[in-house]
């Protein structure tokens, strides 16, 4: 038997500006249903303190969260939800071996509870994008906690997936505009061990020509992946042949593909039917091809291949691919 200990889910706290906090809650009720499905022990911890005030309506659980009255909940006055509470009694007495612990925040009681957790001997693991801060570099430290953590012996685990049937993909919208700047940026390649770029690198020419004046040409053309009411991945096509020229250029008739699904949303088949779709929409549109540029190392090269794409040229550490549009069935 396993539980979930969700720390410090409390009003008081969420009505602070939390990074990512739609995806937040998504992952927390979906893992929350998981281990009900499951009949495992879910257990809310709520911290008490000036802000959190016993009873106020600060120190209550966020209504936004799948609490039931029958869950167990423990009341906690320091960030370790073990140190001086019933926890450790009660998880040995119902036999529990693993934890997975989530919740408030992450540099702080989710932290010194999964150390707390593995210093006791339970096989401790963190829940991925189920905590979160309100830090202005809350990614960043995000990921530093969990490397921590991780070398400490902490896993990372993820029960949160998209239901395909919930997917819905549709054409970016003029007001969405200002999104392609996120997802070009996560469409950048970044291999292993590597230092991911500042944001601001989008800003380079030879990158916002991918975006810039986006909807401006007859050729420009987006479709987002849209789940739960959040755009959690984009593909769109633009004929880059002006004077700075898209990676994937053919000439000035190929349309050129970027593409990219926020990390969060990876390794469920979105990518894929989202360039599905876009190379659907290009052949009915009567364009003879399409073409990308992708890194070698990229585990996408795969995709691009599984929907049709050749390798046509390399290009140091890139391949350019092609995709005839004329042959292409669906």
């Amino acid at each position: 038997m396993n539980a979930l200990l969700l720390i410090d889910i409390q009003k008081g706290l969420t009505k602070r500006k939390l990074h990512n906090f739609p995806l937040f809650v998504q992952t927390i009720n979906q893992s929350i249903n998981t281990f009900r499905e499951a009949k495992d022990l879910i257990i809310f911890v709520q911290h008490n303190n000036k802000q959190l005030k016993y009873l106020t309506d600060d120190w209550k659980i966020d209504e936004r969260i799948d609490k039931r009255d029958n869950d167990l909940t423990i009341q906690k006055f320091r960030g370790n939800a073990f140190f001086e509470t019933d926890l450790e009694n009660i998880l040995r007495e119902k036999n529990i071996t693993e934890i997975v612990v989530c919740g408030l925040v992450s540099h702080g009681c989710v932290k010194a509870t999964c150390l707390s957790g593995l210093q006791l001997g339970f096989q401790t693991a963190i829940l991925r994008n189920g905590h979160t801060s309100w830090d202005k570099n809350a990614e960043m430290m995000i990921n530093h906690v969990e490397n921590e953590l991780i070398e400490k012996g902490v896993e990372i685990v993820d029960f949160y997936n998209v239901e395909m049937e919930a997917l819905k993909i549709r054409k970016l919208q003029k007001s969405e505009i200002s999104i392609l700047e996120k997802l070009l940026y996560e469409a950048i390649f970044i291999p292993d061990g590597v230092e991911p770029p500042p944001f601001e690198i989008i800003k380079k020419p030879e990158i916002d020509v991918f975006i810039k004046d986006f909807g401006s040409k007859k050729d420009d053309y987006c479709l987002v992946a849209e789940f739960d009411g959040l755009i959690v991945g984009g593909v769109w096509v633009r004929i880059l042949s002006g004077d700075i020229k898209g990676f994937g250029n053919v000439d000035d008739e190929t349309p050129e593909f970027a593409i990219s699904v926020f990390k969060e949303y990876r390794n469920q088949g979105i990518g894929t039917k989202l360039m599905l779709e876009m190379i659907d929409y290009l052949k009915k549109k009567g364009y003879k091809q399409c073409s990308l540029a992708v890194q070698k190392a990229n585990y996408a090269v795969q995709m691009y291949k599984n929907v049709g794409f050749e390798i046509i040229k390399e290009r140091g550490e890139e391949y350019l691919m092609i995709l005839n549009l004329e042959r292409w069935k669906s």
